[in-house]
């Protein structure tokens, strides 16, 4: 029997620890985060978000054989049937445990669809993978799920509305999921959307996260959630100007930005908990000084 740290890498750790931290940034934002959200927020992860990226580790191994030898499955630390019934018991608990934690309604929904967007992003033969840009709208789908359920899932009464926000970032995925195309170029197929583009993705990616700013900008928002959002677009897209000046690094473009991704999750997580805790006296969702 293979051990369990073989089947837990099928998901990969950055993936987890976003899912994990924005539903957690979510419940903070509405003044929430007790014990709850924690089992909450290991649950969407620790199952939906899971079962995602263990069934496109299923799904992709031949692929991850030239890619990625060292996966579970090219390696042979796991076979692909392992693989495929240890995601399909992913699936199972991602379409039961929602049931128990919220009452039916759009969130009950919002939980269910991210392990069918995981489904149809990776399921053959019809697996929006293969069809750019569907394959970009359900990874994003997908990443901004977390964050809205931890805040809807707490907000009580009159509360700010995020939908800008909760946009912003949704387009911010948009701008830059495809540029994780660069590093899998060798072994994808015509798919792939740098051996499509070249050279030009990352000024697609710029484009982008300029039209988000703009967009960001124009929507009501809570100002420092904005400037916290305009400073994430301005670092990514200084760190996408570096690689273009640097083209041998350009294959650690993406993880690199995942890195700011994660450092201002932490940063939203940490200010919002210190205020709710009565530490600082500026939230997140107020306006500025």
């Amino acid at each position: 029997m293979p051990p369990v740290k073989a089947y837990l890498q099928l998901f990969r750790p950055d993936a987890a620890l976003i899912a994990f931290a924005t539903y957690l940034v979510g419940a903070v934002l509405a003044n929430g985060l007790d014990l709850m959200d924690v089992a909450a927020a290991f649950l969407i992860t620790g199952f939906s978000t899971n079962f995602c990226y263990s069934f496109n580790s299923w799904a992709d191994w031949e692929t991850d054989a030239v890619n990625k030898p060292h996966r579970p499955i090219p390696s042979g630390k796991l076979t692909p049937r392992q693989a495929l019934n240890y995601s399909m018991f992913l699936l199972a608990a991602s379409l039961v445990y929602p049931f128990f934690l919220v009452r039916p309604g759009w969130i009950l929904g919002a939980y269910l669809l991210l392990p069918l967007l995981g489904a149809s992003y990776s399921g053959k033969p019809f697996s929006l993978k293969l069809r750019p840009p569907a394959s970009v709208f359900a990874v994003s789908g997908g990443l901004v799920i977390p964050i809205i359920v931890g805040y809807y899932s707490n907000v009580q009464g009159a509360a700010p509305d995020l939908r800008a926000f909760f946009l912003a970032l949704f387009v911010y995925c948009l701008a830059i999921i495809p540029l994780k195309d660069i590093e899998d170029e060798r072994g994808d197929g015509d798919w792939n959307l740098y051996a499509k583009y070249g050279a030009r993705l990352p000024y697609y990616a710029l484009a982008g996260l300029l039209i988000d700013a703009a967009l960001l900008l124009a929507l009501p928002a809570p100002p420092l959630l904005k400037a916290g959002l305009l400073l994430l677009f301005l670092l990514t897209g200084l760190m996408i100007r570096w690689h273009l000046a640097r083209p041998d690094q350009m294959g650690f473009l993406y993880r690199r930005n995942i890195h700011i991704v994660e450092a201002g999750g932490a940063l939203f997580l940490g200010w919002q908990v210190l205020y709710n805790q009565g530490v600082i006296s500026l939230s997140l969702m107020g306006g500025l000084p």
